[in-house]
């Protein structure tokens, strides 16, 4: 490791703790830094933040920090966290970062789809509108596989299911991918 790199690694280190503690006005001077100093490091003590009870200006600062992300290097942290998270709202809200940032989620089809078939109306929604801003190109095969456990999802629902329909914008949005 090169000193620069040491450096950078100490910094990163001093936002964690900085982020988890229990000053606020620490936080969010962490959060201001971690603008200009953070990495996707920084991801898991974000997401904690968003969990523990704290007061509504250092989620809306963290929520802004993390629509504002631009590293891909960010999206694979993003999306282990968004698989712990349990409280569906905050689920929601972070797998919106990807479309709130741009960030390409494409590598993840699996866990978007998965979101969108097996999570509440409003995570499937937010796992829909990721799947609506990318253009990843999947195998045939893995198309098929999508669009037959879509089809045995929509077929065990009622007809009046609003999740139905959420089901039938995901195949339709799986059927404009390119297929390899």
């Amino acid at each position: 490791m090169t000193e620069e790199q040491k450096k950078h690694q100490k910094k990163i280190n001093a936002l964690k703790k900085a982020l988890a503690s229990d000053n606020e006005k620490k936080i969010l001077e962490a959060i201001k830094d971690a603008r200009e100093e953070g990495d996707e490091q920084l991801i898991p003590a974000l997401v904690n933040i968003l969990q523990a009870p704290s007061n509504n200006k250092v989620k809306d600062e963290t929520f802004k920090l993390l629509y504002d992300l631009k590293s891909q290097k960010t999206v694979w942290p993003l999306i282990q966290e968004i698989e712990k998270v349990t409280d569906r709202t905050l689920k929601a809200q972070l797998i919106a970062v990807f479309w709130q940032a741009g960030l390409d989620a494409s590598e993840y089809l699996d866990e978007l789809i998965k979101w969108a078939m097996d999570e509440d109306f409003f995570v499937a929604n937010e796992a829909i509108t990721v799947l609506e801003n990318i253009c990843p190109t999947v195998s045939e095969e893995d198309l098929m596989n999508y669009l037959y456990d879509i089809s045995d999802e929509i077929n065990s629902l009622e007809d009046e299911n609003p999740r139905k329909n959420l089901l039938l914008s995901l195949a339709e949005i799986l059927k404009t991918y390119p297929v390899e």
